[in-house]
C-alpha cells in the first residue's frame, strides 16, 4: 500500500466542507475511505507531532501492525527513540498499541495504524 500524506491549507472552511462531504456519503450508505484528517493551527504544533522520523514510523505501520523492536530494526533506529515516537503518535490519535504475548519471551507491544490514509492540514 502506497503512503499518502497531504498537507492542506484551507482552514476551517475546508475542514467543514470535508466533514459535510463525509456526512453526505454516510447518508447514502457509502463506506468511509478509512482515513484520518488532522488539522493544526500552527507549523510549530504540527512539527511537534510530525517529525520526518515519525512520518517514517507511520509509513511502516500503515503496511501492517508490527512489534516495536521489529519496527526499530526496520527503521534502523534506536529502540527507545522509536518508543518515544510511538507515544507521541498514539497521543495524537494516529496509531494504537496493544500488548501481545510473545511465546517464551514475555510480552511485546504491537503498533497498529488507525487508518489506511492520513491527511494533515495546516492553516497559516
Amino acid at each position: 500500500m502506497k503512503s499518502s500524506v497531504r498537507f492542506v491549507t484551507d482552514g476551517s472552511e475546508g475542514f467543514f466542507r470535508r466533514a459535510k462531504e463525509t456526512a453526505r456519503a454516510l447518508d447514502k450508505g457509502e463506506v468511509p475511505r478509512g482515513e484520518i484528517t488532522v488539522s493544526y493551527e500552527s507549523p510549530d504544533e504540527m512539527m511537534r507531532v510530525l517529525s520526518a522520523a515519525r512520518v517514517r514510523v507511520l509509513e511502516n505501520v500503515k503496511q501492517g501492525a508490527k512489534p516495536i523492536p521489529v519496527l526499530a530494526r526496520k527503521l534502523k533506529r534506536n529502540l527507545s527513540a522509536v518508543k518515544r515516537d510511538i507515544v507521541i503518535l498514539e497521543r495524537a490519535g494516529l496509531v494504537s498499541t496493544r500488548l501481545e504475548v510473545n511465546a517464551g519471551h514475555g510480552k511485546h507491544r504491537i503498533v497498529a495504524p488507525l487508518a489506511g490514509q492520513y491527511h494533515f492540514s495546516l492553516t497559516i
